[in-house]
């Protein structure tokens, strides 16, 4: 009843359009005499087409009943060809979209709502509108996936989300919704595996991270006010986290739907475990020998060489001054207290008093280059190693 209302609001142009146009069909379809006497059938617009009835009687009426099917068919699109398209049913979800847009103080009474709708605003607004929603798409930003598959290529089943829209084709249907923070919610409610032939080699053989495997799953969005599905849709798993980017509202994942994860990602988490559980390979300090190592040198001081100097430094095979930190590429073999202790009697040789021993640069016990007490960082190594 809701549907029939709104498209009764049609202005005076799309009436006389709608009566001329049915007239011109139903005399066409049936033809009268007058039109038959003056050759205005289809069977005389198509008659290259049909062929002669006389010798090809069969085949004459066989292309005749075809051709007036696709005929019959292709009416809708005529009629919606007239630039308005406000019968069409997205025009109607965007009709209801600019309503709910308008203030309370329009929507008091149907007859406001009617009246609002009919004028020439509304033509004027509905165009600004998919002027809005084509802005948007052309954005390099959205998110675009393939409708219950893996393909994007066909735009029959395609599903994108904008900034403020979430737009989705099928074979013959095209929703609009606007994106709401208030009351709209994405549910994953399902999950299954398929076959995925884009991850296959020419050989048949599967390769990517997938490994002939994929897992799509389905989401639904619903209004939180009403509890009412807008829309349903199927997208690989691996373009979950893109989407819930995208999204001004929540995406959760309902109750016992569980996510599995691909086949690689489940051999780093077990990859991972086995290194875990390996003994660490940790040497001593070759300083005491009783400590294991348990620093390195990374340069990161702020009085460090700049780039520029670096690479001229470099390049030139100049040694580099002593008031400037290098970079150290030994590996780590010395424990903290070792260090400090040779940090501490380097300055003592240098004969800096040790107010400054902080501040100081000293050479690396092993290949010469200049650090401070700023490069010199701690080995992470977890607990699980040690145990």
């Amino acid at each position: 009843m809701d549907t029939l209302f709104i498209s009764s609001t049609f202005d005076s142009f799309d009436v006389l359009y709608t009566l001329l146009f049915g007239l011109l069909v139903f005399c066409i379809m049936a033809p009268t005499t007058e039109f038959i006497s003056a050759g205005v059938t289809l069977e005389n617009l198509f008659n290259r087409f049909l062929g002669n009835e006389s010798l090809y009687f069969v085949q004459y009426h066989l292309k005749r009943t075809v051709m007036i099917r696709l005929f019959s068919s292709s009416l809708v699109f005529l009629w919606y060809g007239s630039g308005t398209w406000y019968g069409h049913p997205t025009i109607l979800s965007l009709k209801r979209i600019i309503m709910e847009s308008l203030p309370d103080s329009q929507l008091s009474s149907s007859a406001t709502a009617s009246s609002s709708l009919s004028n020439g605003a509304f033509s004027v607004a509905i165009k600004a509108l998919i002027s809005s929603i084509n802005s948007e798409y052309q954005r390099s930003d959205k998110f675009v996936a393939g409708q219950g598959s893996l393909s994007t290529n066909w735009s029959g089943r395609r599903f994108v989300i904008t900034d403020s829209w979430i737009l989705t084709s099928r074979f013959t249907e095209f929703k609009i919704l606007k994106q709401s923070s208030e009351n709209m919610l994405a549910v994953v409610v399902s999950a299954f595996s398929v076959l995925d032939p884009s991850s296959l080699t020419q050989g048949g053989q599967p390769d990517g991270e997938s490994l002939g495997v994929q897992t799509i799953v389905t989401v639904r969005f619903i209004r939180t006010d009403t509890g009412v599905c807008l829309l349903s849709f199927g997208l690989p798993a691996s373009n979950l986290d893109e989407l819930r980017s995208k999204l001004r509202f929540p995406l959760i994942q309902a109750q016992g739907v569980q996510l599995e994860p691909t086949i690689i990602q489940r051999f780093i988490d077990a990859f991972t475990q086995v290194v875990d559980e390996n003994q660490p390979e940790l040497e001593q300090c070759i300083g005491c020998m009783v400590q294991q190592v348990n620093v390195t040198l990374n340069r990161q001081c702020e009085s460090s060489l700049t780039p520029s100097s670096s690479s001229a430094a470099i390049n030139s095979n100049q040694p580099l001054d002593s008031n400037q930190c290098g970079i150290c590429y030994c590996r780590p073999l010395w424990c903290l207290e070792c260090l400090a202790r040779w940090f501490a009697s380097r300055q003592t040789n240098m004969r800096c008093p040790p107010t400054q021993w902080l501040s100081g640069r000293v050479p690396c016990p092993t290949c010469r280059t200049n650090f401070c007490a700023r490069d010199v960082s701690r080995l992470i190594i977890s607990h699980r190693q040690l145990d």
